[in-house]
């Protein structure tokens, strides 16, 4: 079974120009494409390095969340378009962002389509 990787909201992301402050809202469907892809065994991107943060979502299914964000900011020339982290208010480059919800404890710091194929990447870090 083939799954499609979510999409921010149009309604949300074509709003974006429109405001000075950087939106968040909560991204649930992401957090389950990211727990089926990533951290549940036999999953098309599984990586046994995660399995820590699989067994932390067993024991509080609300330790770790996702969140769209109204737009994108670059870090060390890199524009980083989706990330999860433990609410930190005044760090990081969302630092001007407008939080809309708590997040965990894991920041997605990539998320990158492998060219050669309809593969997503996501690398994750301990914040």
């Amino acid at each position: 079974m083939e799954q499609i990787r979510p999409f921010p909201p149009t309604d949300f992301i074509d709003q974006a120009d429109e405001e000075e402050a950087i939106r968040i809202v909560p991204a649930p469907d992401l957090k389950n494409w990211v727990v089926a892809n990533y951290l549940t065994i036999g999953g098309p991107l599984y990586n046994p390095d995660h399995d820590h943060i699989a067994e932390l979502l067993h024991d509080n299914e609300e330790f770790l969340a996702f969140a769209w964000a109204s737009s994108a900011y670059k870090s060390k020339q890199a524009m980083v378009l989706g990330q999860c982290e433990k609410v930190m208010f005044n760090v990081g480059g969302w630092r001007k962002a407008e939080w809309l919800t708590a997040l965990g404890s894991f920041r997605v710091i990539h998320i990158q389509q492998d060219p050669a194929s309809t593969i997503w990447k996501c690398q994750l870090r301990k914040v």
